[in-house]
């Protein structure tokens, strides 16, 4: 009986961490989702000094009230050779047009 009680408490906890982490999160304050900065965070190797290709894929949770259930993902991709990487992400929430 005590470990059946113990393995529904975590569980339960498992659970409840999304919602938790979402409430106590950081999130920048009176900004709207789409006026967040997208440049560079840097996280990718220099293209200048790299000289191989590159491809990495990045997650980061959703913006607002959505971070509790979702994540945001993107590729960045660089050919060899190539001066820059090129980021392939969709952006939006239920957006049906371009």
């Amino acid at each position: 009986m005590r470990r059946r009680l113990i393995i529904i408490v975590l569980i339960v906890l498992v659970l409840l961490s999304g919602p938790v982490y979402f409430l106590l999160a950081e999130r920048p304050s009176g900004q709207r989702w789409f006026e967040a900065s997208k440049n560079s965070a840097k996280m990718a190797p220099d293209p200048a000094s790299v000289r191989e290709a590159v491809a990495q894929v990045y997650v980061a949770r959703a913006w607002g009230w959505r971070g509790a259930f979702a994540v945001h993902s993107w590729i960045a991709v660089k050919p060899t050779d190539a001066p820059d990487y090129t980021v392939y992400q969709v952006i939006g929430w239920r957006q049906y047009y371009d």
